[in-house]
């Protein structure tokens, strides 16, 4: 498993600020250099966002009973939902569920919840929440875009963002995931 600094120091040698990480993780940065790689690792949170929601899914399944009334509230789940990929029974059969904005309406019972999780937010010394599917070289790509993009620096982020959806269509094939949804501007 790698972790946001790992990605981050990748990144950051992609665009040339390798001095700039190796300062901050060294323990003495300067302002400046505190606020790019903190630009860097709030990239790399919108990014594994971006990948959960659209791209990557973490999916979880948990085993929960309902209350008296047959809900399940998403606050008992152990991470932040982004959608509900099926439910079923405590026999393995599926149960439709309605799907509420604070909670799944069910029969009373036990119930086989499994979801698309939300990344929780990160700092540069937490863990990635890919251990498969998403490589450390695939994250820096696509942080370094965001970057990038944040900075106004549009070919720049063009090559980089082509880079990040060329190993983004690797990574979802081998997952099984198929054809890339393509980004909309609004």
């Amino acid at each position: 498993m790698f972790t946001v600094e790992n990605v981050v120091r990748l990144a950051a040698q992609m665009l040339g600020l390798e001095e700039k990480a190796n300062e901050y993780f060294g323990g003495n940065s300067s302002e400046e250099t505190t606020r790019i790689i903190q630009g860097l690792v709030n990239c790399f949170n919108l990014l594994e966002n971006e990948l959960a929601v659209d791209y990557l899914p973490l999916v979880c399944e948990e085993i929960l009973s309902t209350d008296e009334q047959g809900n399940i509230e998403y606050a008992r789940l152990a991470k932040k939902v982004a959608y509900i990929i099926s439910v079923r029974d405590e026999f393995g059969a599926i149960v439709k569920a309605k799907r509420m904005p604070t909670h799944l309406a069910l029969g009373v019972g036990k119930y086989v919840v499994r979801y698309a999780a939300l990344p929780a937010e990160k700092t540069a010394k937490d863990g990635c929440e890919y251990e498969t599917g998403a490589s450390a070289r695939l994250l820096a790509y696509g942080v370094a875009a965001e970057y990038c993009l944040h900075k106004g620096l549009y070919a720049e982020h063009a090559a980089w963002n082509k880079k990040y959806k060329e190993a983004l269509l690797i990574a979802c094939k081998c997952r099984g995931v198929g054809r890339l949804k393509e980004r909309a501007w609004i």
